[in-house]
């Protein structure tokens, strides 16, 4: 019988196209890790940002501090008033889901979800009794959520509120957005008028492009005098002080958003989630 080396050759032939095989996956792989689009980092101090910086907060860790930040929860009952004194719709909560640190970035989301009777969850964290201060240049690098019906605040309220209550304490919001106008940044002021026993404020806006879209660095600049704020080099708010406005004392710090509300509007039926997204927060000397 005549022997044929056909088993040899049809090993040779698998072997080779396993080979060829391999090769391919690799290259794609490598391919693949060539295209990964790199994750977006925070913007770390430099020698030249330390320069009379009295404070910051730059979210480096992998969670909230505690030692700076503290919870709101709810929806405002547990405080005497539902729905945050705004008609707010969303509770808030603690969950990761709401709030998340990473790579240098806080993110808080607001998600359309069922909880406490409630059809919306956010969070809310403020500085009281751990971190307050007076005067100062604030800057805070942030974005903020598109979707209608979404209310974003970074805002200041008076180290006094506990005793004094609102709106006697002072109210300072460096930024807010109409939940209905996203291409707008809010500054407002909020005191008690003593002359005639009302709720005082003083608000101005500036339109913006790609507030959303874009980080941009939002500017307090106070002082005993006046308060002024700005996004980027371009002036949006101006209020001078006097001695019967509750301005010249410390101040905490809030970051939240909030779901509609009287400055939030309607929500449409569409939404499912949005998130403001804060890089720093560092107070200079003025």
């Amino acid at each position: 019988m005549k022997r044929t080396n056909e088993p040899l050759k049809s090993f040779l032939f698998i072997n080779a196209i396993f080979l060829l095989l391999l090769a391919s996956c690799a290259s794609s792989e490598e391919g693949e890790e060539e295209n990964l689009v790199p994750v977006a980092q925070g913007i770390s101090l430099s020698e030249q940002d330390k320069i009379g910086l009295v404070w910051s907060e730059e979210f480096e860790s992998n969670s909230l501090d505690n030692s700076t930040w503290t919870h709101d929860l709810g929806d405002g009952s547990a405080f005497g008033i539902p729905g945050w004194g705004n008609q707010e719709v969303q509770t808030y909560t603690a969950s990761s889901k709401n709030l998340k640190i990473a790579n240098g970035f806080l993110t808080i989301t607001a998600l359309k979800e069922n909880l406490d009777g409630k059809s919306y969850t956010s969070a809310r964290i403020k500085s009281q009794n751990k971190f307050s201060f007076k005067h100062g240049q604030l800057k805070v690098r942030a974005k903020f959520p598109q979707s209608k019906g979404t209310w974003p605040a970074v805002w200041l309220m008076g180290a006094n509120l506990d005793t004094v209550g609102w709106p006697n304490c002072g109210e300072i919001d460096l930024i807010e957005q109409n939940g209905q106008e996203k291409n707008k940044v809010l500054g407002t002021v909020h005191w008690k008028n003593t002359a005639d026993n009302t709720n005082a404020k003083f608000s101005d806006e500036i339109t913006a492009a790609n507030v959303g879209a874009d980080f941009k660095e939002y500017r307090l600049i106070w002082n005993e005098n006046t308060i002024k704020m700005y996004i980027e080099s371009i002036k949006y708010f101006d209020i001078n002080l006097n001695e019967s406005l509750p301005f010249n004392q410390e101040f905490f710090l809030l970051l939240n958003v909030a779901m509609g509300g009287s400055l939030g509007g309607d929500i449409p039926a569409s939404f499912n989630q949005d998130s403001m997204v804060i890089d720093y927060i560092r107070l200079y000397e003025n």
